[in-house]
Order: structure tokens, then sequence, then C-alpha cells
């Protein structure tokens, strides 16, 4: 009888561990060396603010946005927007101004209308009939200019009506407004005596 033959479940001495097992070995991943190209830059955007034309900003307001918003690289529709907010925010304060002119002008219009010389139609024009003669008397190359201003707003000023008045009282003479003889004081020094009963402290004897 023939002895038996070992089977050999032995691996082959290069086996190693794994014995015959086939074991694969993927490829290292190379990186891909080529550089990338840079992501190409935007083009700025070309674009031009304008103002409407009920607009309250002024060119040189347009300006200044204009180059703030160069300036901080904004987009067309946030410069748009920018001016935007300008606008109303300039428009906000005119009007705010505009409102507290008229209440100041109402307050004063209303003030001189409840004096004395300013109460009734008939006061008034008798008020403004020696206003105008002083005004005609002093004014010089300024009348028309004095005329204007007492059209305006001004003209609703009591403190300025009354100085025109006490001008007036203090020149009641026709020498003094109308710089005509027949009267008391010579037309020559007419000015310098109403300076003297406008302001008497400064002609006081013993005064500088």
């Amino acid at each position: 009888m023939k002895p038996q033959e070992e089977t050999s479940t032995s691996t082959s001495e290069d086996a190693g561990l794994l014995g015959d097992v086939e074991v694969k070995v993927e490829e290292p991943i190379v990186p891909d060396t080529k550089e990338e190209k840079p992501a190409e830059e935007e083009e700025e955007e070309e674009y031009e603010l304008e103002l409407a034309e009920d607009s309250a900003l002024s060119e040189e307001d347009l300006e200044e946005i204009a180059k703030i918003a160069e300036e901080k690289n904004l987009t067309k529709d946030q410069a748009e927007k920018l001016l935007a907010s300008y606008e109303s925010a300039f428009k906000k304060g005119r009007d705010t101004i505009a409102n507290s002119f008229k209440q100041s002008n109402d307050t004063a219009r209303t003030e001189l209308l409840s004096d004395a010389n300013f109460s009734t139609k008939e006061k008034a024009q008798e008020s403004l009939g020696k206003i105008s003669k002083v005004i005609e008397a002093f004014g010089g190359e300024n009348k028309d200019k004095l005329v204007e201003l007492l059209k305006g707003p001004a003209g609703n000023s009591l403190a300025l009506a009354n100085f025109f008045l006490s001008i007036s009282a203090a020149g009641a003479d026709d020498a003094i407004l109308a710089g005509k003889k027949g009267g008391t004081v010579d037309p020559k020094n007419a000015k310098l005596e109403l300076q003297k009963k406008l302001y008497p402290s400064l002609f006081a004897e013993g005064g500088n």
C-alpha cells in the first residue's frame, strides 16, 4: 500500500500572509499639474447717471454721487438707488425748511395785522403811505431794492415796519421827509436833524 500523499494546504513561501490571493494594487492618483486658468475678470459695467426732469439736485450734486459710485465700484442698479436716496433726503430737507419758513412767515404776518397800525385796511394804508414816504426821502439809489424787499416776506416783519414808522414820526416835518422849504428844518440839515431825533443820546451834550 502506497503511502497517502499529503495534500499540502500550505502556501508558497513567497505568498506571504495573504497566501495566493491576488492583490490588486491601484495606481496612485496623480494630481493634474496643469495650471488652472484664472477666471476671467468681469468687465466693469459702464453706465451714466442722469437726473430726472423734476430733480431737486444740481449737476454738481450728480457729479459727486457719480464719483462715490465709481469709488465704491457700484453697479448701475446700486448707483441709481444711491442717487434716489440722495434725491429723497434732499427733498425731505427742502420741504422741512419750506414748511418752517412758511410757519414763521404766517406767524409774522398775523403779528403785523394784529398791530394797531395795521389792524384795519384804512390804518394799514396810512402806515404804508408813511413808509413809502420814508423810502422815497432816504432810500437813495436803493429805493427800488427796499420796495422789493418789503413786497417779500420781510414786509411782514412788524419790527421793520415799526422802524420805518419811527423814522416817519421823527421826521414828520415836511422839510425832513420831502426835503423842501417851508418847514421848520433847513433841508440841507434834514438828515442830521432826523438822526438827532432817532438817536438823541448820541447827540446829548457831553456825549462822545
